[in-house]
């Protein structure tokens, strides 16, 4: 037999809310009766554990298999891809049943293989990322009509290279591109790129690393010097500079302004990465991880770049070009990740601050986001705050938030970003039970709990799946000991292993 169940704020109301019910099922030949005096025995008897009440026993029915699967359309609790690695367990709807994560299916179907990760420190975002990542380098490998591989191109800047060792433990080849004052290869976007993204990317380089406005007169000064430069055999920073003085040297007053401000940046042994033309220049990868290695980039903080105005003219050299060169970094992912359209890539920017904080920065992730379905090709945004991936005080930022489909909402203690976070998910962000669960039920970190309770409980998150359903679950690690060794961020596990 079924029950079923209606409410309201009066008794007039539940009686209506009846009435529909009953109507609606009986355009079906479903009828429902209410046995007087028994609804609170069959009140009771709906819910879990309980004995089955005698009047319940008095209306059941035997269902050959055709009504059975009737009743198929007025249940569901799925959660995540109906096919696919396991990335976790699903912890809503009764049971424990697992989460399927295809991180390909996206492009296959006209979507998007972007997600987002957001939660506050220690929550597990980076984690759920990882294994994301290792998902797609183990289940990547496949052979329909040759071997297709998933690959991943990860921006690291954690000191410890975290990113780096875990990459190496995962399947596959690795390859680290480490940018600092020893830098072994050229980021030069003049001959790192070509054609129009030369142009494009070299601008917006400059422009940030000189503090120019784009249409100021340096600013146009250096856009028609860069143009110049990719019409020759050769073009490099080095023959840009050159222009530029030559430029200067004829009464161009804006073109050399432009020339003395690249030629002190010269000078900086940081700038090597970028002006030494004996280096080889970063043309893509054979390994199926690139990881750029740059926990030698200083960058400028969030309250830095809010200041604005002085406060940017007044900034360290060491930030201005840090900011400037992971611009550059996050332009050659993308361009690494669109190589083959036979390989599924997965762009990797965790703590993703640091490129959305500048226009350049952001109009380049929504562009990934955008064009990366075209490309079969995905990015994975960590942040601690939904502000973070896309501003809501810009309108880019607001369509890069709005155009992720997968996203993850992890621990978050504090109420305002527990708001943002609900928000950013599609959820109501008043609602006093979702605040409880995000802020206290979500991977509880309460002192009153054992170490063996807090690693029970890691990893849960609510999901937003590429369907739109939104349902708890808990992110399972990788069935790889060397993996799982190197997953966690922690200084203790990282000692014992």
């Amino acid at each position: 037999m079924t029950a079923l169940c209606v409410w309201g704020g009066t008794p007039e109301e539940a009686e209506r809310r009846a009435g529909e019910l009953t109507g609606h099922f009986a355009g079906d030949e479903y009828t429902f009766t209410r046995p007087r005096g028994e609804q609170e025995n069959l009140w009771h008897g709906m819910l879990p554990g309980t004995r089955t009440p005698q009047v319940m026993a008095q209306y059941a029915q035997y269902l050959v298999a055709r009504d059975f699967a009737m009743a198929g359309p007025f249940t569901g609790s799925g959660l995540g891809d109906a096919t696919g690695p396991l990335f976790g367990l699903h912890l809503a709807g009764g049971g424990v049943r697992p989460v399927l994560t295809d991180w390909t299916r996206g492009p296959r179907e006209n979507t998007s293989a972007t997600a987002a990760f957001i939660g506050e420190l220690g929550a597990g975002k980076t984690t759920a990322m990882k294994s994301a990542v290792y998902s797609v380098l183990a289940a990547g490998r496949r052979m329909r009509g040759g071997t297709r591989r998933g690959r991943a191109v990860i921006v690291d800047r954690t000191p410890r290279q975290e990113w780096l060792r875990y990459a190496q433990a995962c399947p596959g080849e690795t390859e680290c591109i480490t940018i600092d004052d020893q830098a072994a290869v050229s980021l030069d976007p003049l001959r790192t790129f070509t054609g129009r993204e030369a142009q494009r990317f070299t601008e917006s380089f400059l422009t940030l690393l000189l503090g120019l406005a784009p249409m100021s007169d340096e600013g146009i000064a250096l856009s028609e010097a860069v143009e110049v430069v990719l019409a020759e055999p050769h073009p490099s920073m080095r023959v840009l500079v050159e222009e530029l003085t030559n430029r200067g040297a004829s009464g161009d007053t804006h073109s050399a302004m432009a020339a003395r401000r690249l030629s002190a940046v010269r000078r900086k042994d940081l700038a090597r990465a970028v002006f030494d033309e004996s280096l080889p220049v970063v043309r893509g990868s054979s390994a199926d991880t690139l990881v750029f290695s740059v926990s030698s980039l200083a960058l400028p903080t969030k309250s830095e770049l809010r200041g604005g105005g002085d406060r940017l003219d007044k900034m360290e050299f060491e930030k201005i070009f840090g900011r400037a060169v992971m611009y550059l970094i996050a332009a050659l992912s993308r361009k690494v990740a669109y190589a083959d359209l036979d390989e599924f890539a997965l762009v990797v920017w965790d703590e993703c601050w640091w490129l959305t904080s500048s226009p350049e920065g952001l109009a380049l992730a929504l562009e990934l986001v955008k064009d990366g379905r075209k490309h079969n090709a995905g990015a994975l945004f960590g942040a601690h705050d939904a502000d973070d991936i896309g501003p809501d005080a810009d309108e880019n930022g607001q369509i890069l938030r709005g155009l992720i489909p997968r996203k993850f909402v992890f621990r978050h203690t504090d109420i305002n970003l527990a708001r943002r976070a609900l928000r950013f998910l599609g959820c109501n962000p008043d609602d006093e039970d979702l605040l409880t669960l995000v802020t206290t039920g979500l991977s509880p970190n309460s002192p009153d709990l054992s170490d063996e309770e807090r690693a029970a409980r890691a990893g849960e998150c609510l999901h937003r799946d590429l369907t739109g359903r939104i349902g708890a679950m808990q992110v399972t690690l990788p069935a790889d000991e060397q993996a799982v060794a190197h997953i966690h961020s922690q200084p203790m596990q990282s000692a014992a292993t």
